[in-house]
């Protein structure tokens, strides 16, 4: 075997060590309220291995919905209907079901919360889902849609609240809806709506992709940290690494120091996403 073909293995049994056979992080995506359930339910197929969460406090909804779990909040508030377009009231349902909310989070490192703002449910709920993500150390992105401008009081509390979800989350990105308008009268409102749930998909493609890249380099970075201050690059792996020898690589490999780095400052925090404890 060639040197370099020797170098190669031994980085990827070191990789393997460290991300216990994991390169990718794992994501959750949950939609919060009528618009974010039906946004999340025509994913169905672009993500593989992805859960959907879909919360809302309409049972009736839910019902609808294809997402892989759902999740009716506030049952003893609304009795199953929806709030009324009152943020409050759909603020108390998510904190009442604080403990299934946080259910559909741990194990994960990055969430993507999805809802239509200037209603009730999705406007109240989707901050507090995300200071919960945030809790438990997640990355935690939000996708919100801004109802056209014609809708004048939706259009203003929409933008009234949309600073807190900026304020909880470590990205908020705003899809206007007035920018369906561009494509003109003769198109379709189902294929209008067609078009922003491609955007979106792409953008959870986009930065999960670029995510995964990060960790991988910041990895990567570490080994031949490692390697080069043993002097480990010309030493063949024949016989394996003991257990003592995993552990030392994986301890030096997940120190606080290596999150997070310049590169990558804008989608982790220090103590945050990836780190395999």
């Amino acid at each position: 075997m060639s040197l370099a073909s020797e170098r190669t293995r031994m980085e990827n049994e070191i990789m393997s060590i460290i991300t216990g056979g994991m390169s990718e992080p794992r994501i959750v995506i949950i939609g919060c309220g009528g618009a974010g359930n039906g946004i999340v339910s025509r994913m169905d197929g672009h993500f593989r291995g992805v859960p959907r969460i879909a919360i809302n406090t309409d049972m009736t909804g839910l019902r609808f919905s294809e997402a892989d779990r759902k999740v009716c909040i506030g049952k003893n508030i609304t009795f199953q209907g929806d709030s009324g377009g009152y943020v409050e009231v759909a603020q108390k349902c998510a904190e009442l079901a604080q403990d299934e909310i946080r259910s559909c989070l741990i194990s994960k490192d990055v969430a993507f919360i999805i809802a239509g703002y200037g209603g009730g449910t999705g406007t109240g709920v989707a901050p507090m889902v995300a200071e919960m993500a945030r809790g438990l150390g997640l990355v935690t992105f939000a996708i919100c849609v801004l109802p056209f401008s014609a809708e004048t009081s939706r259009r203003q509390m929409a933008e009234e609240h949309v600073q807190k979800l900026r304020e909880v989350t470590q990205s908020t990105i705003e899809l206007d809806n007035d920018a369906l308008l561009r494509f003109g009268e003769d198109i379709k409102l189902g294929k209008a709506f067609g078009i922003m749930d491609s955007m979106i998909v792409n953008i959870i493609k986009d930065v999960t992709e670029s995510m995964g890249r990060e960790y991988m380099a910041v990895l990567a970075d570490e080994i031949l940290a490692y390697q080069n201050e043993l002097g480990m690059a010309g030493i063949g792996l024949g016989t394996g690494i003991n257990e003592a020898d995993q552990g030392m690589i994986a301890n030096a490999a997940m120190a606080p120091m290596a999150f997070p780095q310049p590169s990558d400052q804008n989608l982790v925090e220090a103590g945050g996403v990836f780190q395999r404890f």
